[in-house]
């Protein structure tokens, strides 16, 4: 089993515009897709935790709850293999 993921050198996908036009609508990385059973987080500048998610799939669009996130950077955490330690980590762009 994997538990060092550094080795790597991943460089997640930090961009996301969820316009309508079909180029990163979503927060999307094919690395993702090979580690199935992960948990990611991801948070504002100010802290406040605004999406999480067990096995995450590709599919968050920049909203909380429903209503549109505001343009800026965000902050995220992935555990890849979910054994509570965070194995990825770094910012994301969220324009609208």
């Amino acid at each position: 089993m994997i538990s060092d993921f550094s080795v790597f050198d991943f460089k997640i996908t930090n961009f996301l515009s969820p316009n309508g036009d079909g180029i990163n609508d979503y927060w999307y990385d094919p690395v993702l897709e090979r580690y199935p059973n992960n948990e990611v987080w991801i948070i504002s500048r100010s802290g406040s935790l605004i999406y999480h998610k067990i096995n995450y799939r590709n599919d968050w669009n920049g909203n909380r709850n429903g209503e549109a996130l505001p343009e800026g950077a965000y902050y995220y955490q992935i555990d890849f293999n979910r054994d509570g330690s965070t194995d990825y980590s770094g910012w994301l762009y969220l324009t609208r």
